[in-house]
């Protein structure tokens, strides 16, 4: 299903469902959707229990509000350059995959979870998996920025 949420009968379907479930997850940048009406203190107006999980460019910061694409965050991150590192041409490139993309739904799957446990106590949360910290852990474990 495809919603306009600038339409205002389209938004009415989103809080329809938003009223029935445990978890809102979006990687839509959290102005976009403060502008259209589903922030997270509206979301938990719709449905108090209900937990929140957005997925921002970066940690709060000046890029925080930035669009999150897989190739700025690989080339943020430091991830464009272990290619050169390995295969003797210097020039930075990209992973052949959506590498930072499924690595940060991989976090966001794991941080819904952790939210959903504090359904039982009937109090949701708000939870953001800041895609550039995603990314740079995910890196991190083999490479400590090239010291190991």
């Amino acid at each position: 299903m495809l919603l306009n949420l600038k339409d205002p009968s389209a938004a009415e379907v989103l809080h329809r469902l938003v009223a029935t479930c445990d978890v809102f997850a979006a990687s839509v940048r959290y102005d976009g959707l403060t502008r259209l009406g589903f922030d997270y203190e509206a979301v938990k107006a719709i449905r108090p229990i209900s937990s929140m999980c957005t997925e921002p460019a970066t940690a709060p910061t000046a890029l925080c509000g930035e669009p999150a694409y897989d190739d700025l965050i690989q080339s943020a991150s430091g991830l464009a350059d272990l290619l050169p590192r390995v295969d003797g041409d210097p020039t930075p490139r990209l992973i052949p995959t959506l590498v930072a993309d499924k690595v940060s739904g991989l976090f966001m799957a794991q941080a819904i979870t952790a939210a959903l446990s504090t359904a039982e106590d009937g109090r949701g949360q708000f939870v953001e998996v800041p895609m550039l910290e995603c990314i740079t852990s995910f890196t991190l474990a083999e490479h400590l920025f090239g010291h190991v």
